[in-house]
Order: C-alpha cells, then sequence, then structure tokens
C-alpha cells in the first residue's frame, strides 16, 4: 500500500535535484531548510521543538545512538523498562553502559520503582517509550506521565524520550511538552511511514545541540540528502500524514484479528503495533517460541527484551505489521491459538 506513490514521488524528486543538492556533503546536524521543516513536524506533534534544537539523523536507531552517547560514557547506567526494545540493549552493550530495569505496571514504568532504580545505580539517563512501549504495547496514562515527569523534574534526570510508535495513538502527550529542558525527544519516518527511508528527528534539550550533532558527525558525518529530501517533501504536502492515518488503520484491524483469535490472552494497547501475548503456566515463553517457527509462525519470547534474565515474563510479542496482509494474520493468530489450546511436547535433542 502507498509505494508505488512513494516510489513515482522519490523518482520525480531525485530528478528535479542538482546533482550538487544529492551528492555533496550536507551539515551534519542536516541542512537548515530540512530543520525547519522538521522541528515544525515536532511542533504539530506537541513537541515544543524550533531549527536550532533539531537535527535529522539516520532512523530513530540513530537518533537513540546519539542521544545516548552524548548523555554517557563507558560503565555508566541507563535505567529503562524492565523489557525494553532490543535495539536498547544492543545499542547499551555497543557503548559499554549498563542498562538497569525498571519494574513496569500496565502502564508502564513505575514511579516508585524509577525513584528506587535512580538510587540504587547512580543514573542520570531514563530511556523510556512512553506511548506503545516496544514489546508490551503499553501506553502511559495522563496521571501518570504526570509522574513521571515530576519525578524525573525532582531527580534531574535527563530523559530519551523513543516516540516512534506515537503516531498510532490518539490524546497523549509527549513527556517533552512538559519536561523540555531535560528532555531529548526522538521519533522517525521509518515506523510512521516507510522502513528503508532512514530518517530519524532529535531534539534536544538547551545546550546540548552542539554535541548532539557532533556524535551524528561521529557516526555517520549526515544523513543521506535525498532521503532527508523526501522525508521533507512528505511531511509538507501530506503524503506522511495520509500514509500514517492509513497505517493507524491498518493496526487496529489487526488488532482486532488477533483479539477475536487470542483473547484475553492479548494485553497492550489496542492501537499499538504489537501485541503481548500472555502465556499459560504449561507453556514457557521460548517453548512457544520454538513450536509456533516449527508451524510458520515467527514471534519473539520476552528472553529476548528482558534486562536481568532472571526477571524474564512468561510472554511472547507478535509483530502485527509484519504479515504482508491480514489474511496472512490471520492464519497466524489462528496457529497461535491452536498452540495455547495444546499441551507442549516434551523437547529432546537431536545430534
Amino acid at each position: 500500500m502507498h509505494a508505488a506513490e512513494l516510489i513515482e514521488s522519490l523518482a520525480l524528486l531525485a530528478s528535479r535535484s542538482t546533482p550538487e543538492y544529492l551528492f555533496n556533503y550536507q551539515p551534519h546536524g542536516g541542512r537548515p531548510e530540512h530543520r525547519s521543516v522538521a522541528a515544525n513536524w515536532l511542533r504539530q506533534h506537541q513537541v515544543p521543538a524550533t531549527p536550532a534544537d533539531t537535527i535529522m539523523t539516520s532512523g530513530a536507531q540513530h537518533a537513540m545512538a546519539v542521544a545516548v552517547a552524548t548523555l554517557t560514557a563507558p560503565g555508566d547506567a541507563v535505567l529503562c523498562e524492565s523489557v525494553t526494545y532490543t535495539g536498547m540493549r544492543s545499542l547499551a552493550n555497543h557503548l559499554h553502559v549498563r542498562a538497569h530495569p525498571v519494574a513496569m505496571d500496565g502502564e508502564g514504568l513505575l514511579p516508585d520503582a524509577l525513584e528506587d532504580a535512580v538510587h540504587e545505580s547512580g543514573a542520570r539517563v531514563l530511556y523510556t517509550v512512553p506511548s506503545g512501549q516496544n514489546p508490551t504495547a503499553r501506553v502511559m496514562s495522563k496521571k501518570r506521565r504526570q509522574d513521571i515527569v515530576r519525578l524525573a523534574a525532582r531527580l534531574n534526570l535527563l530523559v530519551v524520550e523513543d516516540d516512534a510508535y506515537g503516531f498510532l495513538f490518539d490524546g497523549p502527550v509527549p513527556l517533552c511538552a512538559a519536561l523540555p529542558e531535560q528532555t531529548f525527544y526522538l521519533t522517525s519516518l521509518s515506523k510512521s511511514v516507510v522502513p528503508g527511508l532512514r530518517i530519524g528527528l532529535l531534539r534536544t534539550p538547551p545546550g546540548w545541540i552542539e554535541r548532539s550533532i557532533g556524535a551524528v558527525f561521529a557516526t555517520t558525518v549526515m544523513v543521506t540528502p535525498l532521503d532527508a529530501a523526501a522525508a521533507c517533501a512528505w511531511m509538507v504536502d501530506g503524503t506522511a500524514a495520509r500514509v500514517m492515518a492509513w497505517k493507524r488503520q491498518e493496526v487496529r484491524a489487526r488488532q482486532q484479528l488477533a483479539r477475536q483469535a487470542l483473547g484475553q490472552a492479548v494485553t497492550g494497547s489496542a492501537e499499538s503495533q504489537h501485541a503481548w501475548l500472555q502465556l499459560p503456566a504449561a507453556w514457557q515463553s521460548d517453548d512457544f517460541a520454538r513450536e509456533a517457527r516449527q508451524r510458520g509462525v515467527i514471534v519473539s519470547p520476552a528472553r529476548d527484551f528482558a534486562v536481568e534474565r532472571h526477571d524474564v515474563p512468561n510472554a511472547v510479542r507478535l509483530a502485527l505489521g509484519a504479515p504482508a496482509d491480514r489474511d496472512m494474520l490471520k492464519q497466524g493468530v489462528a496457529a497461535l491459538a491452536a498452540i495455547l489450546n495444546e499441551p507442549p511436547q516434551a523437547f529432546g535433542v537431536t545430534v
């Protein structure tokens, strides 16, 4: 869906550009006109951004790397949800920082647990996904966001807010809106428009922009000019908004299919791209994922996301956007429902 339109738009944009515009080096933080478009886009989504504090990155993962590398040194601790995005775990390993888990409930981070974790770890940085938390699909309520913001302000925490999935949800106000002096806000067009478009947007607090631009230079030098030009064109001409609106509808339809097949075992927001499938005691998540794979369905066991191996929920993540269409998704969740209704088989070892 939309692929042909995006390819045609990209080709037209390339044909109208000059070699100097597409092939020469660009400013490390993005061209001024692109940063202006990005900041305006963020303001439309309730983020207090200006061109002076907004830079372009090569996707949200790169934006996260820029923020965390700017804020930490090897050996530092970074607080995050007790089950967190695998990209954060990988980044922590790469930067030689310690991911320190914070307990969660159905709304995400628990404020009391966050305060305890600050004192236990000495961490000054929090990485969090308030909307559509990956992998659990949880969304912080308005009150929970207020509680987290107040706590972060009191403890002088610097917050890296990953809002890559925020476009799917109606209503939630980013943490950055209430805590602009301490929040690095990041999002991208990869999840919301097309994965191959590696453009992220990073809004920094006052005083951090030059160091963040330095981290872009150290890692990629600059974003790809054609990607940046396409992203900005689509933000301006309405293409990005139309694709996002379609994705919201599609995700909600897919959530309905999953919940019809799997019932109350599916938790998390019904607007999320992911579903968190709670397993019965008879099934351990690794065994369930293995059995699902044997039947042609790939799910991710909670172990893949757990910050500490001794505290692993008995659940798997479903990536509802991965199947090519709803019929394929329907077949997949039907297979998972069948597995849930069967006793697990003994797993032997083949040599």
